[in-house]
């Protein structure tokens, strides 16, 4: 019967973090960055790089690399993106 056990290792219950790029397009008025820190800081993503840059009409274009629990809160911080008055725009991005 010892041919047939198997090691197993379980969860060290230690969370992980897996590293997902997001696209965000928002009002670029005076605080609206601070408006998407404070809304991921309230989902508990750490933020790893971003950059910006303006486009037409007062909009900015965010790209951001987060890092998320798994695609269930990566989901739960893009709709409560998406729900914010100044963004226009969320989503996941491959690049």
């Amino acid at each position: 019967e010892r041919e047939r056990q198997l090691d197993v290792r379980w969860d060290s219950g230690e969370e992980q973090s897996f590293p997902a790029r997001i696209r965000v397009v928002y009002d670029g008025e005076k605080g609206g960055f601070g408006i998407l820190s404070a809304l991921l800081g309230q989902y508990d993503v750490t933020v790893s790089d971003v950059t910006m840059s303006n486009i037409m009409d007062g909009l900015v274009v965010c790209r951001m690399r987060i890092e998320v629990r798994d695609t269930e809160h990566l989901n739960r911080v893009l709709t409560a993106l998406k729900s914010e008055k100044t963004v226009h725009e969320a989503q996941r991005v491959n690049d």
